[in-house]
């Protein structure tokens, strides 16, 4: 993992230094090595995050002819079938690299086909002049394109718009589940689920539980790292809790005794640290719980928007806990951790979808939100923690995942009087696991319906975000914030004080590749 940098066009080669300069914007994502290379036409910068001993980790990675050249921010989890698959010596000591190299030497650019994880690389054939990138299925991995206006047949893409700003005026995200090419229409969509049209004519009549619990146990394990410490964090609620329960049932399966560690953040007074607490207690991990002051968040405010590159209100108050915790987390040693998100988008977990007039509704905007998901929890979970290069995994966005949870109908994710959010997903692991020899979760816990209001503590911590607020917003700026962002134009003193720290550190222009959430159904009151 870590942080890519990359061009192509005439005569990019030629500015080498500009491009490592910009790759160092990066180096929070990748502090274990920096690499560049570059050729007439193209330049390939990475900043190289080592999770496992890998022989040859280091980037770009290059075939044994060095005609091809790639750098990648990858997790490739079929990556024992693969080397199997390509013939590659040795299991254990081929990095990801190499393995897309062989894949393209093997499948050209149908190797985005074969790929099981999440990732965005680059790769450029020298002898063939073509150029690759790709970005995962569902955008879990950042990954931005820019254009120059003085070099109009280059095509710019960096992990973060930060790296681009010196050299672009105009970007956009890269599309996730989309690979751009050289040669041939730039841009194809290579991930194609039956679900991703609104009302899929495929879902099934009846959720499927030991099948959910087979895939999500699935999609755990392949993301638990081979060699290096790892940990899981709990927020207090059920995915996270999910995720421990299992990544610790499975840990010891393999190895008994082994010890897990699990972390959570919170406010002085938080019921969900004391709710983290008792899961980690249940599953027997090696709990670290953090409490800050709300100045000590207030003060990360400025930093956290600056690696987020977001100034959407929901997503900036929930990344700042995320963003020291992963401060924390990363301190004690810890390279990858684990958590619950994408659970809400595709069990309807969120609150507003409580209030979905009927099925056809909910499952549109289950898709939706997937489609989006890369524009807010995503990319909160993947910059607040690859900003202290602590590389985070999500077991729900596994594809396999995707394509089982988004086939269940729709009619069986409505909450009804009876049937509380994620019903689904709570039934599959009301079991006893043999295993483990214990459930999942304690019954009370796994079946408590989650909190409509907000909490005290949760009331505190925007409180205090407002009032910070309207000490550091001007009330002219608010007065006239039409005049001063006449698009997206912020309608709160909160969301004019977090568009006025994103333009404190980018251009006017990249504002608009931010996307701020608008959920479609009318909240009640509970």
């Amino acid at each position: 993992m870590g942080g890519i940098l990359a061009c192509y066009g005439h005569h990019v080669g030629t500015r080498r230094k500009e491009f490592v300069k910009a790759a160092r914007r990066l180096r929070h994502r990748g502090p274990d090595w920096s690499g560049c290379h570059a050729s007439p036409k193209a330049i390939l910068a990475n900043e190289l995050l080592i999770v496992d001993k890998v022989k040859d980790a280091d980037q770009p990675a290059f075939s044994d002819d060095r005609n091809i050249a790639v750098v990648a921010n990858a997790e490739l989890y079929n990556h024992e079938a693969l080397c199997k698959q390509l013939d590659l010596d040795s299991q254990v000591d081929v990095s990801n690299g190499r393995i897309l190299i062989a894949l393209y030497q093997r499948y050209q650019a149908e190797m985005v086909n074969f790929l099981d994880g999440v990732f965005a690389f680059a790769l450029y054939d020298q002898r063939e002049d073509f150029f690759l990138v790709a970005r995962d299925p569902v955008g879990v991995v950042s990954l931005y394109q820019g254009w120059c206006p003085f070099s109009t047949d280059a095509a710019y893409f960096a992990s973060e718009m930060k790296a681009l700003e010196p050299f672009c005026h105009d970007i956009a995200p890269v599309h996730p589940g989309s690979i751009y090419c050289s040669k041939g229409s730039p841009f194809r969509r290579f991930y194609k689920p039956t679900w991703w049209q609104p009302c899929s004519s495929s879902l099934a009549p009846r959720p499927k539980l030991d099948e959910i619990r087979a895939a999500l146990t699935e999609a755990v394990v392949k993301r638990l790292p081979a060699e290096a410490p790892y940990g899981l964090l709990l927020s207090g609620g059920l995915d996270c809790a999910l995720i421990t329960s299992i990544a610790v049932g499975e840990s010891r399966r393999t190895e008994p005794g082994a010890q897990v560690h699990s972390f959570a953040i919170g406010l002085e007074g938080d019921p969900q640290l004391v709710a983290a607490q008792q899961v980690a207690d249940f599953v027997g991990t090696t709990h670290h719980s953090f409490v800050v002051t709300e100045k000590e968040g207030l003060d990360a405010v400025l930093d956290t928007i600056y690696h987020l590159e977001s100034f959407d209100v929901a997503t900036v108050r929930a990344s700042v806990m995320m963003f020291l915790l992963a401060r924390k987390v990363k301190s004690l040693g810890i390279k990858v951790v684990l958590n619950g998100d994408g659970s809400d988008a595709i069990f309807a977990g969120h609150e507003y979808l409580r209030n979905a007039p009927d099925a056809d509704s909910l499952q549109n905007e289950i898709v939706q939100n997937l489609r989006e998901i890369h524009h807010f929890d995503s990319l909160r979970a993947h910059k607040t923690t690859m900003a202290w290069g602590l590389q985070c995994r999500t077991p729900f966005l596994d594809t396999n995942m995707l394509d089982l949870a988004c086939s269940i109908s729709p009619a069986d994710k409505l909450v009804t009087e009876d049937r509380i959010e994620k019903h689904v997903l709570r039934q599959a692991f009301d079991v006893y696991k043999e295993d483990y020899q214990r459930e999942y979760l304690p019954k009370a816990f796994l079946w408590q319906e989650q909190e409509r209001c907000m909490s005290d503590v949760d009331e505190r911590w925007i409180n205090a975000l407002a009032s910070m607020a309207v000490k550091a917003v001007p009330r002219v700026a608010f007065e006239n914030k039409k005049t001063l962002w006449p698009t997206s134009t912020p309608d709160t003193v909160e969301a004019c004080w977090y568009r006025g720290i994103f333009e404190h550190f980018y251009p006017d222009e990249y504002a608009d590749v931010v996307k701020q959430r608008t959920p479609k159904f009318e909240m009640c009151a509970a």
